[in-house]
């Protein structure tokens, strides 16, 4: 059976490691809002403004056809001051790049048939599903996403529409940047594994997924044992 990849937020340093590290790259399309990814022929990537679904679907229809497609969500963004700091311009923002975003895509993509086997992966957060001082927006939204992707699982089975989240735990790239030394030895301690995810460990979980129908609705942990 023939699979197509689909990672959107590809110019986040995690998509860039993913892709660096699967194989069959000419399987794997790339999709980011604000710059190409460096060392990616352009005819397996494109930039859209703000991910805007019709621009989306004017850069993939022209991909062959595969049997599978897997979509998986890189794009994300966590609060940045405390709670009370935060004003609706920037509360919006994180709700509509964490939430909105990812459901008018999907929305995009099961409008149109780009395969009969569609998967549906979003990566999201365990520290944001356990909680944590200074992400309430960005637990917020993915608590959201969590409840919708079990109900997009249950009424989308019976026509091979399938979705999975992946809860991650830390990797040395990406939004750990911006956490001070102290506080990633604080949540690091908080795991099993007290170390960063390895990215190959992440690659096996899209595999896992993308492979096993009956997951759908499900939660993979892929984040060191954390336990908040």
């Amino acid at each position: 059976m023939s699979t197509r990849f689909i990672f959107i937020g590809a110019a986040s340093q995690l998509a860039k490691e993913v892709y660096q590290k699967m194989e069959n790259k000419d399987d794997i399309f790339l999709i980011s809002r604000s710059k190409n990814v460096v060392g990616v022929p352009s005819e397996s990537q494109a930039t859209v403004t703000d991910y805007d679904p019709i621009s989306v679907q004017n850069a993939i229809s022209k991909l062959p056809v595969k049997d599978k497609t897997v979509i998986v969500f890189f794009n994300g963004a966590s609060d940045k001051q405390p709670f009370f700091s935060i004003d609706a311009a920037n509360m919006e923002s994180l709700w509509r790049i964490n939430f909105h975003i990812p459901m008018l895509l999907t929305q995009m993509f099961l409008k149109k048939e780009f395969s009969k086997d569609v998967r549906f992966i979003f990566l999201s957060s365990s520290r944001a599903e356990y909680g944590d001082k200074g992400i309430v927006l960005y637990s917020a939204t993915k608590a959201a996403l969590k409840a919708a992707v079990k109900s997009l699982a249950l009424e989308y089975a019976k026509i091979q529409k399938y979705f999975y989240i992946i809860s991650l735990g830390f990797f040395d790239c990406g939004l750990i940047s911006e956490i001070s030394d102290t506080k990633v030895k604080i949540l690091m301690d908080r795991s099993c594994i007290a170390d960063f995810v390895e990215v190959d460990e992440l690659i096996r979980c899209l595999e896992l997924a993308s492979n096993n129908k009956s997951l759908t609705g499900s939660v993979l942990y892929c984040d060191n044992g954390y336990r908040g």
